[in-house]
């Protein structure tokens, strides 16, 4: 509708590059949350974590992670909030990064932002040149250039 279009049809092309495009956003949003710098993120640094939160990363750390990791990793996860320390936090953090978790979290996104962007410009095609498309644009190219 920003574009000018309001044909069902037309609107309809766009659902599955914002689906990818959004799942991209959510995960860096959660890749900050780990490594942002919180002036500029905005949020509690490692909030996530200390949340118990099940994000990309969290799941690529424990189908990879040895066992003894695996039970440790758990047994932070299931402590209430308020029971978890920054230390704790850390130590989760320290294992992600050992993991490989964040590269790979960095990874997805970037594969899903450009896949979602390339569908978008493809299904821009479709629509004239217009303000609203220049704005579809932007928001459409902010998930592949916000600053991680």
């Amino acid at each position: 509708m920003a574009a000018g279009v309001t044909e069902p049809r037309l609107l309809d092309r766009f659902n599955e590059a914002f689906r990818l495009t959004g799942i991209a956003f959510q995960i860096q949003d959660d890749i900050l949350n780990l490594i942002g710098e919180t002036e500029l993120y905005g949020k509690e640094a490692l909030g996530d974590l200390l949340e118990g939160k099940r994000t990309v990363m969290m799941i690529h750390l424990f189908r990879g992670a040895s066992e003894a990791v695996r039970r440790r990793m758990h047994a932070i996860n299931a402590r209430p909030r308020t029971a978890k320390t920054d230390a704790m936090a850390q130590e989760m953090l320290r294992a992600m990064q050992r993991a490989g978790s964040i590269d790979y979290a960095i990874g997805l996104a970037d594969r899903l932002a450009n896949e979602g962007v390339r569908r978008f410009e493809a299904d821009l095609r479709f629509i004239p040149e217009t303000p609203g498309k220049a704005v579809l644009r932007q928001v459409s190219n902010y998930v592949t250039t916000r600053a991680l």
